[in-house]
């Protein structure tokens, strides 16, 4: 038993020992590195807003469906392959009339348009004040 007023050491800690005097008090400094992009598999309800731009809500209600053979469930998750969700959104695109409220090109509807104040005004109705 020492007699420096230490406690004794239980028997197979020798090397710890060793390793508390050695031990280093300043942190080490690690080399910068460039960051690590990681490309998303899998789209979940967490994940949809940011790899697909739709909220959780539409996700659960609107997708889940569509990718019915697709889907993984982990818990709470539901998992869809990205390439397989955004198959889906692109076809749910494609359903949908996209044209709606985009005059055609050859359509030159510029004859009714106002041309100035007094137009724009007669038209809601009121005079401009003088």
């Amino acid at each position: 038993m020492p007699l420096t007023g230490q406690r004794p050491r239980a028997p197979g800690t020798e090397h710890r020992a060793a390793a508390d005097k050695n031990h280093c008090s300043t942190r080490r400094h690690l080399k910068p590195r460039a960051p690590l992009t990681v490309a998303a598999a899998m789209v979940s309800q967490l994940t949809c807003l940011v790899l697909l731009g739709i909220d959780p809500r539409r996700y659960l209600e609107l997708l889940l469906p569509l990718c019915a053979g697709q889907v993984t469930a982990l818990g709470k998750l539901r998992l869809v392959p990205l390439d397989v969700a955004v198959a889906k959104l692109g076809e749910l695109a494609t359903d949908c009339d996209l044209n709606i409220g985009i005059a055609p090109e050859n359509d030159h509807g510029d004859d009714d348009q106002p041309t100035s104040v007094n137009d724009v005004l007669a038209r809601v109705g009121h005079e401009l004040a003088r």
